[in-house]
C-alpha cells in the first residue's frame, strides 16, 4: 500500500465520493430550479429527492467510511474482496446490496423511474429544458447499472481469481 501523503486518498475515499456526490446534488438542484418553474416538477418532489439522496448516499458512504476505519483498512478495496475476509468486509457488502436492491425497488415499484425522468436533464449536461428522458429508458439503464456493477466486480473477482490486495490484512482479527 502507498504510505505518506498519497494514502490519504484510499483512506478517506469514501468521503471523498461522499464530497462530490453533495456537489452533484446541489448543483443538479440549481439547475432543476428552471423544472421547477416550467412545472415538470413540484418543489415539493426536487427538494424530497435531494433530501431523499443525500440521507441515503450520505449515510451510506458515511457508514462505508466508518467500516474501513474500524476494520483498519487501509484501502476501500481491502473491503471490497469478495469473498469477505472481515466482517466490515461482510458489512459492506450488505450496504451494496441494499443500496442496489433498494433502487432498483424504488424505480419499478414506487415511480422513482418518472420521477429520475423528470429530473434527469437537471444532473445532465446541456440545457435543462431541451433535454427529456424516458421513464422505460431511465428503469432499464439504472436496474442494469445497480445489477450489474456488483455483479461485475464479483465475477472479476471469482472467475479470475484475484489474490488478496497487499496491504489489506486488518488490524483486528474480527472475522
Amino acid at each position: 500500500m502507498t504510505s505518506g501523503p498519497a494514502a490519504i486518498i484510499p483512506r478517506y475515499a469514501w468521503l471523498l465520493v461522499l464530497l462530490v456526490i453533495i456537489g452533484n446534488l446541489l448543483y443538479g438542484r440549481s439547475r432543476a430550479a428552471v423544472l421547477v418553474t416550467a412545472g415538470k416538477v413540484s418543489e415539493e418532489e426536487l427538494s424530497g429527492f435531494v433530501r431523499g439522496a443525500f440521507f441515503l448516499l450520505g449515510g451510506a458512504f458515511a457508514l462505508m467510511f466508518l467500516l474501513q476505519t474500524a476494520a483498519g483498512a487501509p484501502d476501500p478495496f481491502c473491503l471490497m474482496q469478495f469473498p469477505p475476509r472481515q466482517t466490515a468486509g461482510w458489512m459492506l457488502w450488505t450496504v451494496q446490496a441494499l443500496l442496489s436492491g433498494g433502487l432498483v425497488y424504488w424505480i419499478w415499484a414506487r415511480g422513482g423511474d418518472d420521477l429520475l425522468a423528470r429530473l434527469a436533464p437537471a444532473f445532465t449536461q446541456g440545457p435543462v429544458l431541451e433535454r427529456s428522458f424516458s421513464p422505460t429508458h431511465v428503469r432499464y439503464f439504472l436496474t442494469a447499472l445497480a445489477i450489474l456493477a456488483p455483479a461485475g466486480n464479483l465475477i472479476m473477482q471469482l472467475v479470475g481469481g484475484m489474490p488478496p490486495m497487499p496491504g489489506c490484512v486488518s488490524n483486528r482479527d474480527d472475522g
